[in-house]
């Protein structure tokens, strides 16, 4: 990168990137020279801000690399014209123009980064909330539903309150509300679920939120995948602003896969407690995080 600026906002949006990453000052006439020698990393982003010609280094930049790498593309100008060429004609994955954000980099460049495919829809839907708890007992579930009433009254946006504890959830006990049986359904055969079975198994507690949830009986084991997860979060981010869902421990493939497909992390914790700590550092790690402290 050029700047201090652009890798500051780097640097925070890569912060849960997993493995780590390498930043080098420059443009993308440093990186042409570098990578001529060195070999391709898996993704690359390089700078064209003040480049005479950038298209001209960009096919330069297609010869010393291996045609596998994602190339994200930082500049200065926000021509849509340019944009279009780069992602259409030319082959780059994304562009940002200057100056770029934190938000911005995690929500463009690491979904390319994480080899997690967006399409237009996701990328444009609702944010998605976690809210787990570092331990069990610690107040996770009331932090959730009380969240969802806040961000309904505060932004009168449409809001979903997601209860992922399929056995022993007590949201609706909370909302006094009763769930409508369903989700178990979608999470472990997501080829049935679509907008019309989600309307379904929402039941309404305020004007603007809704909330799914489940009451399986403990005479079975639920096994929901992680494409359940990820056809149901795609259906509720097109329908609603804000998306809270209330975790469980990330035990499983799909709670994991939940984690991960948070855009915001809320760990609820016990107050001066070790093992709530422990439990933090272990969930920060399956999110990915490239530093732990």
């Amino acid at each position: 990168m050029a700047d201090d600026e652009t890798e500051s906002a780097l640097r925070g949006g890569f912060v849960n990137i997993a493995g780590g990453f390498e930043i080098r000052r420059g443009t993308i006439l440093h990186a042409i020279k570098y990578l001529a020698k060195a070999s391709t990393p898996r993704t690359l982003i390089v700078d064209i801000s003040g480049v005479a010609n950038p298209l001209y280094e960009l096919d330069n930049l297609a010869h010393v690399c291996t045609p596998d790498v994602i190339v994200l593309i930082v500049g200065e100008h926000s021509d849509v014209g340019l944009y279009r060429h780069l992602i259409r004609d030319v082959g780059v994955a994304e562009y940002m123009h200057k100056p770029l954000t934190r938000d911005g980099v995690t929500r463009l460049f690491v979904p390319h980064i994480a080899g997690i495919t967006m399409d237009a829809n996701a990328s444009r839907g609702g944010s998605v909330i976690a809210v787990v708890g570092a331990r069990g007992g610690v107040g996770t579930t009331t932090v959730a539903v009380n969240l969802a009433l806040q961000l309904t009254a505060a932004t009168r946006g449409h809001v979903c309150l997601l209860d992922l504890h399929l056995q022993q959830g007590t949201s609706a006990l909370m909302l006094g509300v009763k769930p409508v049986g369903g989700l178990r359904i979608a999470l472990e055969q997501p080829e049935r679920a679509d907008a019309l079975f989600l309307d379904r198994v929402c039941v309404e507690f305020n004007d603007r939120a809704r909330l799914i949830a489940a009451e399986e009986s403990f005479d079975g084991t639920p096994t929901p995948a992680p494409e359940g997860i990820r056809r149901v979060l795609e259906l509720l981010r097109v329908r609603f602003n804000y998306i809270i869902m209330d975790l469980p421990a990330p035990t499983t493939p799909a709670a994991i896969q939940a984690f991960r497909a948070a855009r915001h992390l809320l760990i609820v914790m016990a107050l001066m407690s070790p093992a709530s700590a422990m439990q933090t550092v272990c969930v920060s790690w399956l999110r990915g995080s490239a530093t732990l402290k």
